[in-house]
């Protein structure tokens, strides 16, 4: 489990303090986009250099769903790089400037799936067993899904943000903040309130498959905002603001080219 701590704060916040193919990093080669694509970047690639991928979807989709897709790969990466599709449906992205493919990789393969997920389901079965500070899911999200084990997700989320708050650590240290709408709040109301009146039971956070903590809920949260301490550096808090800001890709879609072009002298 990583290091992240999530805070139980009194005033209104939790004290808790993409999708890509599992074998997307196997490159092959490319089919007809390889050719002439260096000739037709859409950015300054050519000039600046950095990087291209290409990416192969590996299931069925409609173009509403890929459109979606590179929505949010667009919002993930902002204004500067470019998110496309090919003639042969291929996804292209195109990064000027970077250097080190991992700089983007992170960003561009997470899926962004957020989940709270209650210590017990509706039965009074356990949807996760902590082990001396090791949370590990008894069930698959998938399973916890079908069943309506998972009430709350990143798809309520409307508000993400990172800034700077004191730390008995260092001076200050980088925290995430999350807003949900008016459906997350009374969810999330719902959720504390039944785990307090529980006996403090927990609420386990997971993101991207990750189990990042489950903290007990010490009072019923009514404001819908969560803050996430502990995310690391500036530059890891700010790439889960994207991802989550971005909202979950649902595609599977395969790197089937990676490429570095070198700057014009």
């Amino acid at each position: 489990m990583k290091k992240w701590m999530f805070r139980m704060a009194m005033l209104g916040c939790l004290a808790l303090c993409a999708g890509c193919a599992d074998d997307r990093g196997d490159e092959k080669e490319s089919s007809s986009i390889e050719v002439d694509l260096e000739q037709n970047f859409h950015t300054d690639l050519a000039t600046e250099g950095g990087y291209y991928f290409i990416y192969d979807i590996v299931e069925d989709a409609t173009q509403e769903e890929i459109d979606e897709t590179l929505t949010k790969l667009r919002a993930r990466l902002g204004d500067y790089n470019q998110v496309y599709q090919a003639e042969d449906g291929s996804i292209v992205i195109e990064a000027p400037g970077v250097k080190d493919a991992n700089e983007v990789l992170p960003v561009i393969e997470t899926r962004g799936s957020l989940y709270f997920i209650p210590e017990k389901d509706e039965k009074g079965n356990s949807n996760f067993t902590d082990n001396a500070g090791t949370v590990t899911l008894n069930r698959s999200i998938e399973d916890m899904i079908v069943d309506g084990s998972i009430p709350l997700t990143g798809n309520e989320i409307t508000k993400v943000r990172y800034e700077y708050q004191s730390s008995s650590i260092s001076e200050k240290e980088p925290v995430i903040l999350l807003e949900m709408n008016e459906k997350g709040k009374e969810i999330f109301r719902e959720m504390t309130e039944k785990a307090y009146k529980n006996g403090n039971e927990k609420i386990a956070i997971v993101y991207d498959g990750e189990v990042l903590v489950a903290p007990a809920v010490q009072s019923v949260i009514m404001d819908g905002r969560a803050v996430i301490t502990a995310v690391g550096t500036d530059e890891e808090a700010a790439r889960m603001v994207h991802i989550i800001e971005g909202g979950e890709i649902k595609l599977t879609f395969r790197r089937v080219q990676e490429k570095y072009v070198q700057p014009q002298e």
